[in-house]
């Protein structure tokens, strides 16, 4: 079981805490066949969820503390669960609002209820993951372990080419069955790349360079790369002679 405990760098107040851990519906649309049966054209993909509300309720025991906690009022922050093996994972999420009221009884405490949008598709582990190292002879394989219980698709693959590096020409990122990206233009010798598969965005040097970036053959997924939980071997193949590649990423939670 978790607490919701923290939203940015702020620890929410734990007195008498009642937290939503709801997962939220999945978006899976079914067809009734007009002869009978059902289509279902999600197939066996995993659904995406739907809108996901979430709300908790606290005990405040002062006024300063209490202000604080108003003023996240629609603000977009992390917000932070924590287990009670005491892994933490967190979400973006926005504050909608602070419900409140107060009784004569309650001279020296308010009862409150704030209430977030969950903005992220998943929980994220804690701790970014990097996997990769420098590599020559045209061929990378990194060995991404996703220790989560959902896939994630908001991997960072960072490239840089060394000074000593000969042009590389072609790049082609690929994934068994899933992931076939080729990427077309040249890196040189100190030339570096970020591929964002979560925002389907890739810079050179800074520089925005989507138009270099094509599905190859065998892609098959409306994401760009998917680390799905356990072990994902992933292939960058190049015609230079080498460089630096690395993948980074989070685990992913339900």
């Amino acid at each position: 079981m978790y607490t919701i405990h923290k939203f940015g760098s702020t620890i929410l107040p734990t007195a008498r805490p009642t937290d939503d851990l709801s997962t939220g519906q999945a978006i899976a649309p079914t067809f009734q066949l007009p002869g009978g049966g059902i289509f279902d054209p999600t197939g066996f993909e995993t659904a995406p969820r739907g809108p996901l509300t979430l709300s908790i309720s606290r005990v405040v025991l002062n006024q300063a503390e209490f202000e604080h906690l108003r003023s996240f009022r629609g603000q977009r922050q992390k917000l932070w669960r924590k287990w009670n093996n005491s892994r933490e994972d967190w979400t973006w999420a926005r504050c909608l609002g602070l419900s409140a009221k107060r009784t004569s009884e309650n001279r020296n405490f308010i009862e409150f209820d704030m209430v977030f949008r969950i903005l992220s598709p998943n929980w994220y582990g804690a701790n970014q993951t990097s996997q990769g190292g420098s590599f020559s002879g045209g061929t990378a394989t990194i060995t991404a372990t996703n220790q989560g219980n959902c896939f994630i698709n908001n991997a960072l693959i960072l490239i840089t080419a060394p000074a000593t590096a000969t042009d590389t020409t072609t790049l082609t990122i690929t994934k068994t069955d899933q992931t076939e990206l080729i990427y077309t233009n040249t890196l040189t010798a100190g030339d570096n790349l970020i591929i964002d598969c979560g925002i389907r965005s890739i810079h050179k040097n800074g520089a925005d360079d989507y138009l270099n970036l094509n599905f190859g053959s065998s892609h098959r997924l409306a994401d760009w790369l998917r680390i799905e939980p356990g072990s994902n071997t992933i292939t960058i193949i190049f015609d230079g002679s080498d460089l630096d590649i690395y993948l980074n990423y989070y685990d992913g939670w339900i």
